[in-house]
């Protein structure tokens, strides 16, 4: 695991102990930052975010600010070692140990890109993404990705735009109505 591209390019990551966190390979995260609008000035939410990887490359491309939301201890504090291995202003992000559909429901932010990677086969993306609907927390050009499993069907809520399949997964594309 490494950062892709950006100020911290070939940076390498802390990778988790276990199972219970699958983070994002480096060719899922290259064909979803190429998929995604620049980061330059952009919030972005990295929900479920794990041992942080996909919001530590939206800091290096220049995401003005993130914030990692997780619901395990002992996941944010793999994502805070691998913020801290890229330096960024502490200014530009946020770790929040909460559950995610709670944190949204709280939430009064207004996000330009959302990513949610959360357990498959749960329904949690979906959830989130009708919250996130109904809260109106995308901005009005933003970007929500969920990453499910490849099989998994649900309603989102949101205007699906594109869908990609990766192996098992698949990163599902989706912008307001």
């Amino acid at each position: 695991m490494r950062i892709i591209s950006g100020t911290n390019r070939g940076r390498k990551l802390i990778s988790p102990a276990g199972t219970e966190i699958r983070p994002t390979s480096d060719f899922v995260k290259t064909a979803l930052f190429n998929m995604l609008p620049r980061m330059e000035g952009k919030r972005f939410l990295d929900a479920f975010a794990g041992s942080g990887g996909i919001g530590a490359e939206a800091l290096s491309r220049g995401a003005a600010h993130v914030t990692f939301v997780d619901f395990s201890a002992a996941a944010l504090e793999t994502a805070r070692k691998n913020i801290a291995l890229i330096n960024p202003d502490k200014r530009r992000y946020e770790l929040i140990l909460a559950d995610t559909p709670k944190f949204l429901i709280q939430s009064r932010e207004k996000y330009d890109i959302i990513y949610l990677d959360p357990p498959y086969r749960i329904g949690l993306a979906a959830e989130s993404a009708r919250i996130i609907c109904e809260r109106g927390l995308l901005a009005p050009d933003g970007v929500c990705v969920a990453e499910v499993f490849k099989d998994e069907a649900a309603d989102f809520a949101l205007n699906v735009t594109d869908t990609r399949v990766y192996g098992i997964k698949k990163l599902v594309f989706m912008e307001l109505l």
